[in-house]
C-alpha cells in the first residue's frame, strides 16, 4: 500500500505566507478622512459663499448711505430750527433729537463731529467695551459745519451660523477620535501581525527540528483517526511497512500487515492503550514473504481526546536489525552458558 497523504507537511514560511488583512485594510477609506472631508464640506455645501462672507465693498456702501440718510435728517431737522439753531448747534441735546429722526439698522452707531472733528453727540447707543469698529463712513450735514459719522461694528454672527459652527466642531472632534481609535488599531494589527509571525517562524523551526530528528532515527510518522477509521502515514512509514497501494485505509489495513501469530499482541497493546490511556508500544513481526526472512517493526502511539473517539499519533520504526543482534546475544549466552556447564561436569 502506499502513502496517501503526509503527517507532517512542510509549512509556508513567515515571508512567504501571503498577508490579506493589511492589503484590505490600505484599500478601505478610513472614517477618520471621511469626516475630516466633511466637516471641511459642509459649510460649503449649505450656505452659498456671498452669505457666508459679506463682501466688504457691499458693506461700505451701505454704511455711507446710512451716513447720507442721517446727514440730510439733521440738516432738515436743524433748518426747521431756524437762526436760532445756529446758535445752539452744539447743544448735544438738539443733536441727538436731531439724529433720532433716522434710526440705522442694528450694529451702526451714528455721531456728530464739528468742524474740527471733535465728537458733539451720539446716538443709538454707544461701542461696547469688546467692540472693535471696522468700518466708518461720513457725510457732511448741507448747510452747517458738521459732519455725520456712520460706524459699523463687527456684526454678530449670522442666523444659522451658530449652529453650523457646533455641527463642524462636532464633527471634527469625532475625526479626531476615530483617527485615534484608528492609529491603535493599526498598532494594535501591526503587533498582532508580528507575533503571528514569530509563532510561524517558531512552528516552522519546531516542524524542521522534528523532521531532521525522525530522519536521523529514522522513524516514520502515522496517525488514525478511530472514528471515521481512517490511518495516514508518512513516506518513511510506507517505505518500512512496504504499502504500495492508494486511497484511505483503516486500522486492518495496518493490522493486516502484521504476522498473524503477532496480530493478537498488537489487538491486545491497543486495546490497553485506550483503557489505560497510556501509549501503546509493541514489537511484532510484519507478515512473512516468500524467500525472505521476516522482518520486525516497533509501534508507538499516543491517544488524544476528541469529540467523540480519540486520535491516534505515533511512529514507527524498523527493528529488524537490532532484532538479529538480540538473538545472536542470546544465542551467544546459550552457547556460553552450555560450554560451562560441560566443564563444570568433567572437573
Amino acid at each position: 500500500m502506499g502513502y496517501t497523504e503526509t503527517i507532517h507537511p512542510t509549512p509556508i514560511s513567515a515571508q512567504a505566507r501571503p498577508d490579506l488583512r493589511p492589503a484590505a485594510r490600505r484599500s478601505a477609506p478610513r472614517a477618520s478622512g471621511l469626516l475630516f472631508l466633511a466637516a471641511i464640506l459642509l459649510p460649503l455645501a449649505l450656505l452659498p459663499l456671498g452669505r457666508l462672507v459679506p463682501t466688504l465693498g457691499t458693506e461700505a456702501g451701505d454704511l455711507a448711505r446710512q451716513a447720507a440718510v442721517a446727514a440730510a435728517q439733521v440738516a432738515s431737522s436743524l433748518g426747521r430750527q431756524g437762526d436760532a439753531s445756529r446758535d445752539a448747534a452744539a447743544d448735544p441735546a438738539l443733536l441727538v433729537t436731531a439724529l433720532a429722526g433716522a434710526p440705522p439698522p442694528g450694529g451702526i452707531r451714528l455721531a456728530i463731529l464739528g468742524p474740527d472733528g471733535q465728537l458733539l453727540a451720539s446716538a443709538f447707543g454707544e461701542a461696547s467695551p469688546g467692540a472693535t469698529p471696522f468700518l466708518t463712513a461720513e457725510h457732511a450735514v448741507a448747510g452747517w459745519p458738521l459732519r455725520v459719522l456712520a460706524i459699523r461694528t463687527a456684526p454678530p454672527p449670522r442666523d444659522g451660523m451658530l449652529p453650523l459652527g457646533v455641527a463642524m466642531a462636532a464633527l471634527l472632534a469625532l475625526a479626531v477620535m476615530t483617527h485615534r481609535r484608528e492609529q491603535r488599531a493599526r498598532a494594535a494589527a501591526a503587533t498582532e501581525a508580528r507575533r503571528e509571525t514569530l509563532r510561524a517562524a517558531a512552528l516552522a523551526e519546531s516542524e524542521a527540528q522534528l523532521r531532521l530528528a525522525l530522519a536521523a532515527a529514522e522513524l516514520g510518522c502515522w496517525s488514525w483517526d478511530e472514528a471515521a477509521d481512517r490511518v495516514a502515514w508518512d513516506a518513511q512509514a510506507a517505505s518500512i511497512l512496504g504499502w504500495c497501494q492508494s486511497g484511505p485505509v483503516g486500522l486492518t489495513a495496518l493490522r493486516d500487515c502484521v504476522d498473524p501469530a503477532d496480530r493478537a499482541l498488537f489487538d491486545a497493546t491497543i486495546a490497553r492503550a485506550r483503557r489505560s490511556g497510556d501509549p501503546a508500544q509493541c514489537a511484532v513481526r510484519l507478515r512473512a514473504t516468500p524467500g525472505l526472512a521476516p522482518r520486525w517493526i516497533e509501534l508507538r502511539a499516543q491517544a488524544t481526546a476528541g469529540l467523540g473517539c480519540p486520535t491516534w499519533h505515533g511512529v514507527i520504526a524498523d527493528i529488524t536489525e537490532r532484532r538479529l543482534v538480540e538473538e545472536q546475544q542470546q544465542l551467544l549466552l546459550r552457547e556460553v552458558d552450555h560450554r560451562a556447564k560441560n566443564t563444570l561436569a568433567v572437573v
